[in-house]
């Protein structure tokens, strides 16, 4: 494991660790288990019981991840940072008591009754994928079938019409390198943020439209969601739909994945 003169990775470093983790958090966890990582601005905890006690310590924050934006140039700021806010006012971004209470309204969208009817259609997209395959002769487990299931079933659970769910799956794309802090130069930080605000923008209409002409989708539900007079606003409307694609895309890509090969 290389690092900088600040004792930073070197990028070359962080793409190789990228493409094969385990290596390095058994170095990390073996030499540095509590690392500071001078270019996220944070530290980095591989060893089980440092995560559980960092976790459930009242005294530490997820604030600053999303929230610091003093790193922008001026000139790039007013492109930036109405994207970064939005995506900060994400609960996994958040404290309690901002985090209790957007999981409290966003839960309200979870009912029984939204998560069974959503079976049906997860049963025809799954025959449709396999049925393909049969087709083919042939299936490439990730590409063919674990990559576009989810991707489907969250584009229809937050109302995005089939024809834009290749702009909706490029988008998820660029959201997952935001987060991976793969690639940390500014060009590459630029591009996939305009690429989120993109998405926030077509989600802005969606909710705008839906305000006018509701519908029964989870989507809905997240509007409509209110408990003793509070609401989402529309920044954390915006920021928890990227989230749930986020959390529910990658998540179900993997289980498939490592399912399948276990």
């Amino acid at each position: 494991m290389s690092q900088t003169h600040d004792g930073t990775l070197s990028v070359a470093d962080i793409i190789q660790h990228l493409a094969n983790p385990y290596l390095l958090y058994h170095q990390l966890r073996e030499l540095d288990p509590v690392y500071w990582d001078q270019r996220a601005n944070s530290w980095v905890l591989t060893r089980y019981a440092d995560v559980t006690v960092a976790l459930r310590d009242p005294h530490y924050t997820v604030m600053g991840f999303m929230s610091d934006t003093s790193w922008i140039p001026a000139d790039m700021r007013p492109t930036l940072e109405p994207p970064l806010r939005a995506v900060s006012r994400q609960m996994l971004f958040q404290d309690p008591p901002d985090h209790t209470r957007l999981r409290g309204l966003v839960a309200k969208a979870f009912t029984p009754r939204m998560i069974e009817s959503l079976r049906p259609i997860i049963q025809q997209v799954t025959n449709e994928l396999l049925d393909q395959a049969e087709t083919n002769g042939h299936m490439e487990v990730i590409g063919d079938f674990a990559f576009p299931l989810p991707a489907i079933i969250i584009a229809t659970m937050l109302g995005v019409p089939p024809e834009d769910r290749d702009r909706f799956n490029r988008w998820s794309s660029y959201f997952g390198r935001l987060l991976d802090g793969g690639d940390f130069s500014l060009e590459k930080v630029f591009e996939a943020v305009s690429e989120v605000s993109d998405f926030l923008d077509y989600f802005r209409a969606i909710m705008h439209a839906r305000r006018a002409a509701p519908k029964d989708d989870l989507l809905q539900a997240m509007i409509n969601a209110e408990e003793q007079g509070d609401a989402l606003s529309e920044e954390e409307l915006l920021g928890n739909c990227i989230l749930l694609l986020a959390a529910g895309h990658g998540t179900t890509t993997h289980l498939i994945g490592n399912g399948t090969l276990a």
